[in-house]
């Protein structure tokens, strides 16, 4: 019996570092080490910023200046607000439990989505500035908007990039 209580308080002690109630840090603590995350974490976000800039380089060398730096400022802008707000957020309570291990982890995930989606939104200001057809809004007989998808995506989800045969 007493065997069962003692691995009981083992354990609720070994659960109470992966699931603790937040609560704030005390701001006169000094020389917080930082968690093995988050260099891992502030990473993806260098990556971020290194892969727009990539994107801005290649897209000003092919004179396409104004729409790659309006391309640029949205995506820093973008990658920027997440880093700051979980950053203040990681600093202001601290709480290194599981919950937040994987919310971070949720977050580094979203950013390389966002890195994925650089080239393409880079490609689709060139496009627009080049006047291609592709980079515009269409507007199909199901009312739906339609940008940069080949036409049988579009017609997926209810637009068509060409003319309607129905006209209203």
């Amino acid at each position: 019996m007493s065997e069962d209580t003692s691995i009981k308080a083992r354990l609720k002690g070994d659960l109470r570092h992966r699931l603790r109630p937040m609560s704030g840090r005390d701001p006169r603590e000094r020389g917080r080490a930082s968690t093995p995350l988050e260099p891992l974490y502030d990473l993806t976000y260098v990556i971020a910023f290194a892969a727009a800039a990539e994107q801005l380089a290649h897209h000003v060398a092919d004179g396409h200046i104004g729409p790659s730096i309006g391309a640029y400022l949205f995506a820093i802008f973008s990658v920027s607000w997440a880093w700051m707000n979980f950053t203040w957020f990681a600093s202001a309570y601290g709480n290194d439990d599981a919950l937040f291990r994987v919310a971070a982890i949720v977050q580094m995930v979203g950013v390389v989505i966002l890195i994925f989606g650089l080239p393409p939104s880079f490609s689709a200001t060139s496009e627009r500035d080049r006047g291609r057809p592709e980079g515009r809004l269409t507007r199909g007989a199901g009312g739906g908007s339609c940008r940069r998808r080949t036409a049988r995506s579009c017609r997926l989800r209810g637009a068509s990039p060409l003319p309607s045969p129905i006209s209203a």
